[in-house]
Parts: structure tokens; C-alpha cells; sequence
């Protein structure tokens, strides 16, 4: 359904505040493939793809707490995996599949990165007290980065600071001050972008941490809004950013805008990080977008669609993929390393679906 918005049909049923307006036909359902039948699973779930594609991992409840889980793209029994009962973040695979990376939120508040072998060695601890998202460099998929003297280090970003993180040791070396989240890599993973304030109110910092300098920078354009994904690849930092009527693509190394997408009236762009995806290429990105079809007063929506699209950024092209009934809007997503395909949840159930275009 490649460049295909919306139908739009307004058809005022009656005009009192408590009446039920009809703003829209809609689009034929069309949920993709569900994964794990008859598994319940949470709106906001923790979702990742194995490096090869063929497997993908959520989280869902167990016994205990909440579990991390493994399952076949083509269905099967999830497999539960080791550790924590507790909720998992950042869940990322090894280039080579061998490993799984994770953050846990401990019930003493206390976020803690593990390191899983997908053989079936037990999880272990990488670093305890890592607040904010983890730093797993997703270049790669892999949770090293060359320190200056050769040895192999991971990062992480504690409150207000960088630290490099030895893998093999578990040494910390400070690097600076002043990053509040952590929010992307360079390519050549020598460099992060940070926010230095709580919110993405754009005010970003550059950190070489092989250097441990830190430079005070902006990645959109002056008077933009609040930027909500951030990719950073060869070609520079890329921002995608949602605007009154749409969506936009800011390359802040060329001070350019590369993508305009603009939806109909009434239609609503879903730009969170827990519920929209860029694939690591750099390529894709996917997003909901959400129709009140019927509507009581003004603010019950009483049937509605979430329809997820996927843009192909380098050929400018953009298609619906996946269109679900609900008055929810879109939850979680994740799409594959190569971003050929999707993984989401809609309504509690676990579903995947090809993003070619036509």
C-alpha cells in the first residue's frame, strides 16, 4: 500500500457534546502474523530480534515477576531465559547471536546490565547501578567499544556521568560530566550523544570518549520541536521529530531536511521510543499512526485504528504494513537489524509482518 493515506469520511451524526460522530471509513484490518497465540503480553513490552532474524525476544509475565522470553518467528513455545524476575530494558543481540544483553530494573530501584550466553549459561552482571538507558552499541550489537591502550571496554552512562565499563574486570574510568541519557553512537563508536537535562528539550552533548572531551551541541533546527528518535550512522545524526502536520527527518550534519511525511486531518502520529523503531541500517523507519473512527463528545474515542507504516528513508517511499481496530493507539515495535521485518503488539498479542514495499 506504498504512499496510500487515510480515507477520510466525515459524517456528523448528531451535533449534541455526549453524541457519537463518525470521522472516518477506515482501512480493512490487517494484523500481519501472531507469534505466541494465546499469550497475554503487556502494551509497553520489552521487544528485540535475534541478529539472524530467526528468533525474537518479550517480555511477558511468569512465574514470580516478569520473565524474558525467546521465540521462533514462525511460532512455537517461547523458552524462558535467565535472570532477573523483574523488568527488562535495552534487551540487545550479539553481532555472532551468541549473547544477549539487558538492563533490569531491581526492586530496590537499583537498574543493573546483564550479559546472557543464548547457549544457555546463566546470566551474569556486568555492572550494577547504571540508571538511564544502558549503552549498548547497537552498531554492531555488540557491548565493546577499543579503549585508547587496545583493551576491549563497554560504556555506560551512570547518573550525570560517563564512565568506560571493562568487561573482563569491571573497572570503571571515568570520562566526564554532564549526560543525563544516553540516545545514540557513531558509527565508528568513539562518540555518543547525550541529553544533559531530563525531557530531550534539545540541549544534547558530544562525547568523544577516547579523548573524554564534551561538546555542547544541537541536532535540530532552531525553534523545531522535540526530537523523539535519533539515529546516528556513516552519514551523520539523523533526527526524526514530529511537527503540526506531520513527520520530519533533520540530518543535523548537513543542516537539511531529508524527509517530509504529512498524514490527513484528524489522524494522529504515534513518535515515541517505546512504540516506534529505526532499523540499524539506518534505512527504515516505522510508526503508528491512530484514527478515531467514531467518536463520543470530544475527547472518548469510541472505535478507532492504529495503522503501522513504514518509511523508507533513503527512497523517500512510505506503506501501511499493519492496520489493527482498537480505540488504543500503537505499542510496542521492533524491527529486524536489517528492518525487513516487524515485530509488534497490539490488544496483547505478539505479531510480525514483512515492510516490503510495493
Amino acid at each position: 500500500m506504498t504512499k496510500s493515506l487515510l480515507p477520510v469520511c466525515i459524517a456528523v451524526l448528531t451535533a449534541c457534546g455526549g453524541s457519537i460522530t463518525e470521522t472516518g471509513t477506515g482501512l480493512p484490518e490487517n494484523r500481519g502474523t501472531e507469534i505466541v497465540p494465546g499469550v497475554q503480553i503487556e502494551r509497553f513490552t520489552e521487544l528485540a530480534w535475534s541478529a539472524n532474524g530467526a528468533e525474537i525476544y518479550f517480555q511477558a509475565a511468569g512465574t514470580g515477576g516478569a520473565r524474558l522470553y525467546a521465540v521462533p518467528v514462525g511460532g512455537g513455545t517461547p523458552r524462558e531465559l535467565d535472570g532477573p524476575r523483574d523488568g527488562y530494558v535495552d534487551v540487545t543481540s550479539s553481532a555472532d547471536g551468541n549473547w544477549l544483553y539487558f538492563a533490569a530494573d531491581l526492586r530496590s530501584g537499583v537498574r543493573t546490565l546483564y550479559r546472557l550466553n543464548l547457549a544457555g549459561g546463566p546470566a551474569e552482571v556486568l555492572a550494577n547501578r547504571t540508571p538511564g538507558r544502558v549503552a549498548v552499541t547497537r552498531a554492531d550489537g555488540k557491548l565493546v567499544l577499543p579503549a585508547p591502550n587496545g583493551a576491549t571496554v563497554a560504556f555506560v552512562v551512570a547518573p550525570d556521568s560517563v564512565f568506560t565499563l571493562n568487561v573482563s574486570t569491571g573497572q570503571r574510568t571515568f570520562v566526564t560530566t554532564g549526560c543525563e541519557r544516553l540516545v545514540a553512537q557513531s558509527a565508528d563508536l568513539r562518540t555518543i550523544l547525550c541529553v544533559t537535562a531530563p525531557g530531550g528539550t534539545g540541549a544534547y552533548l558530544n562525547v568523544d570518549l577516547q579523548q573524554r572531551t564534551a561538546t555542547v551541541t544541537s541536532v535540530l533546527p532552531p525553534s523545531e520541536g522535540v526530537p523523539q528518535l535519533i539515529h546516528w550512522d556513516a552519514n551523520g545524526v539523523s533526527v526524526a521529530y514530529q511537527t503540526v502536520v506531520g513527520l520530519n527527518i533533520w540530518n543535523a550534519q548537513r543542516n537539511t531536511t531529508d524527509v517530509v511525511f504529512t498524514f490527513p486531518p484528524r489522524v494522529g502520529l504515534i513518535l515515541d521510543p517505546r512504540s516506534a523503531a529505526w532499523s540499524r541500517d539506518g534505512r527504515r523507519i516505522a510508526f503508528w499512526i491512530h484514527e478515531c473512527l467514531r467518536r463520543r463528545g470530544i475527547s472518548v474515542c469510541e472505535e478507532g485504528q492504529s495503522i503501522l507504516y513504514i518509511l523508507d528513508v533513503t527512497n523517500r517511499q512510505f506503506g501501511v504494513v499493519a492496520v489493527a481496530r482498537g480505540a488504543e493507539g500503537g505499542q510496542s515495535m521492533a524491527l529486524s537489524a536489517n528492518g525487513s521485518r516487524v515485530a509488534y503488539v497490539f490488544d496483547g498479542r505478539l505479531y510480525h509482518q514483512s515492510t516490503a514495499l510495493p
